[in-house]
């Protein structure tokens, strides 16, 4: 297993990774950018909120430290947690739809391509969420065996590529929806000519997908509706 990436290294990329002119972009679209001097800019909170899934275990305030310069006065937890609050989500669901793309090359990553089609993933997970009168209402809680499930959960529908396993386009739906609905307007929405899209069965890791007898999804004339078959495809 590879050594973890130092956390002030990872810090160090996302720079290059994320652009801030990436974000300050997403926040004008989203009428987000601000007329004046903030303590926290929305810039930086965005930064502070991509940071803080890049290093789940970490508070805010040391996700912060690493954004900011060595000398700079960390705010307190409540002006970071209403900066956070006043950012809101549309940002970051532009920004992740400017940025998110297909990464992998024939040269670097021969398995992510199959016959010169792009091999792209249609998978889905169970995610907890804080547990708030706002998340139980809008997404709700699992039943149980032993009742009803601690946290409430979502359920996220993910588009990704074979190989590297990157997500370039998602969808967040209450727990207790079908995935396939919000799967195939995923497909119509991402999956662009040249991918070859399959459907994950659950426990199947998307790098070791037999293609037989698989659900082929294939886009094959923009921008007509994708079609939709079952066939056998030849091995590898």
């Amino acid at each position: 297993m590879p050594a973890p990436v130092p956390v002030a290294q990872l810090f160090g990329c996302l720079s290059q990774t994320i652009p801030l002119a990436a974000i300050r972009a997403a926040l004008t679209k989203t009428c987000k950018g601000e007329r004046r001097r903030r303590a926290l800019p929305a810039a930086l909170v965005a930064q502070l909120v991509i940071g803080l899934g890049l290093v789940a275990d970490a508070a805010s305030r040391q996700v912060l430290a690493y954004l900011l310069p060595a000398a700079a006065k960390l705010p307190t937890k409540k002006s970071i947690s209403r900066a956070r609050y006043r950012l809101g989500p549309r940002p970051l669901i532009e920004l992740f739809r400017a940025l998110a793309l297909p990464l992998a090359t024939r040269g670097r990553v021969a398995q992510a391509f199959y016959r010169g089609l792009r091999l792209v993933a249609l998978d889905a997970t169970v995610a907890d969420l804080p547990d708030t009168p706002a998340n139980e209402r809008i997404f709700g809680r699992r039943k149980t065996p032993r009742g009803r499930a601690a946290f409430p959960q979502a359920i996220l529908i993910i588009l990704l590529e074979v190989g590297v396993h990157a997500f370039f386009d998602l969808s967040v739906r209450p727990h207790r929806r079908h995935e396939l609905i919000p799967g195939l307007a995923l497909v119509r929405r991402s999956v662009c000519r040249g991918m070859l899209a399959a459907a994950v069965r659950e426990g199947i890791d998307p790098d070791r997908l037999s293609f037989k007898n698989a659900l082929v999804i294939v886009r094959r004339h923009l921008p007509e509706p994708a079609h939709v078959s079952k066939r056998r495809l030849p091995p590898f």
